[in-house]
């Protein structure tokens, strides 16, 4: 999915398919999380916008954080 205050460095997946995340760093140095929830056939399928998460120094304290946050 594109961002347009920055890049998508990292997606993981839920177990069961049915959501991830996407750790995005910003334009400003900073870094975000944002989960995508799979939508299903009957509401035409693709993923929309869930949750997202506040903002992070690194890219691995915003990973730590989607993987305790986002139960992934």
């Amino acid at each position: 999915m594109p961002y347009t205050h920055g890049t998508a460095i990292k997606t993981i997946e839920a177990r069961d398919g049915t959501r991830h995340v996407d750790i995005v760093a910003r334009h400003d140095g900073r870094f975000q999380v944002y989960e995508l929830v799979k939508l299903s056939d009957e509401d035409g399928g693709g993923w929309r916008m869930g949750r997202m998460s506040g903002l992070y120094a690194s890219a691995e304290e915003a990973e730590r954080a989607a993987r305790l946050d986002f139960n992934l």
